[in-house]
């Protein structure tokens, strides 16, 4: 089945507007096509699970706990 591509860019906003709903600050996933669709597709940050791993098992400086890092986040990650 074709669907045409702004078919697709429907689609792709619909699903990540509804993923989002709840404001989260990372949209993760483990596959590469949803990371790149809905990265596209919405200005919620998108990440593989590899990549918030590794992000948290690194040591943050004092800094980084202090700013904006995902050690401070307040919002619920959503998991697609």
């Amino acid at each position: 089945m074709k669907i045409s591509l702004q078919k697709r860019k429907s689609i792709a906003c619909d699903a990540a507007a509804e993923l989002t709903k709840d404001n989260p600050d990372i949209l993760a996933t483990s596959c590469p096509l949803c990371k790149k669709t809905f990265s596209a597709a919405t200005d919620t940050r998108v990440a593989d699970i590899a990549e918030i791993v590794a992000e948290a098992i690194v040591v943050p400086s004092q800094k980084e706990v202090n700013s904006n890092s995902p050690l401070r986040r307040k919002r619920p990650v959503k998991v697609v």
